[in-house]
């Protein structure tokens, strides 16, 4: 089964990034030391390209 992200534009920066479609942390985050990888999957300048990212890594993109 793949891993389901969603890609966010994030607002302190130009960068859209990928991120786990359901975390598994209240605050939305899953990143801790144990987790590989983590939340934080990947960014890009545009969505185009942090889809891009998103397959090639082999997730499913399922919405933004």
């Amino acid at each position: 089964m793949k891993r389901r992200v969603v890609i966010l534009r994030d607002a302190g920066s130009p960068l859209h990034y990928l991120r786990c479609e359901k975390p598994c942390a209240p605050e939305g985050w899953c990143m801790t030391l144990d987790d590989k990888p983590g939340c934080y999957l990947g960014g890009a300048l545009c969505e185009a390209g942090a889809r891009t990212i998103g397959d090639r890594a082999g997730y499913e993109v399922v919405g933004k």
